[in-house]
């Protein structure tokens, strides 16, 4: 199994006049700007450091740009060119605790959704919360799509943990088909909660539905 600590997982919420966790939710408002946090962390044309120090376009660990390293640049994107990273120390480490920590921000958001109200105004009542809960199945589904991507099947974290009986857990790793399926699920749930809007939830593309779909019905072409 691989060890999570869930230090590093949790989403430490900004709170005024001490709200709880069950207050924030109780307004459809604070629920979103609470989901709003889960975006924090889709990819940028620029990836921190380990240690937040610095940060670098992804395209200089390829040959897409050139990289000229001069004094207080970051080594990370030459990491990628020279092999100087393996299993233990790899350049986009980050990644897992920062995509892990909008997973958990999902799954607060979906454990507190029956708390949440309906929108209602002078015409009715609104679609919001019901596309507020797509987005958090959508972002879900991102994020572990970004994981599989980087390293195959990963531990499936679906609902929040509660930090204050245990300050680590060992989960089991996912098998490649079973993160598949648990990622198209979730675009499944996003796109019937979101089905009223023409445009696409996430940059998942049609030729990445092909490769999972591939992958979850063990074609050895891909």
């Amino acid at each position: 199994g691989l060890h999570l600590g869930l230090a590093h997982m949790a989403q430490v919420m900004t709170v005024v006049d001490n709200i709880t966790e069950e207050e924030v939710f109780q307004k459809i408002q604070t629920a979103e700007e609470y989901l709003n946090n889960a975006y924090t962390f889709l990819p940028d044309f620029q990836t921190c450091t380990e240690d937040l120090g610095g940060r670098y376009k992804l395209g200089g660990g390829t040959d897409e740009i050139g990289y000229q390293q001069t004094a207080g640049v970051t080594q990370t994107p030459y990491d990628f060119n020279n092999g100087n990273w393996n299993a233990a120390q790899f350049p986009m480490q980050r990644s897992w605790t920062d995509f892990y920590a909008c997973i958990r921000r999902a799954n607060v958001f979906m454990s507190n959704y029956d708390l949440i109200p309906d929108e209602v105004s002078t015409g009715g009542t609104s679609n919001r919360k019901q596309r507020l809960l797509g987005e958090a199945y959508g972002l879900r589904a991102f994020y572990y799509f970004q994981l599989f991507t980087m390293w195959g099947g990963v531990p499936i974290v679906d609902k929040p943990i509660d930090l204050g009986e245990t300050t680590g857990t060992t989960l089991t790793r996912a098998s490649a088909s079973e993160i598949v399926d648990f990622i198209l699920q979730d675009l499944e749930t996003a796109n019937g909660a979101k089905k009223h809007k023409k445009f696409l939830i996430f940059p998942i593309s049609k030729l990445d539905f092909i490769y999972l779909r591939k992958i979850r019905n063990n074609d050895r072409t891909i």
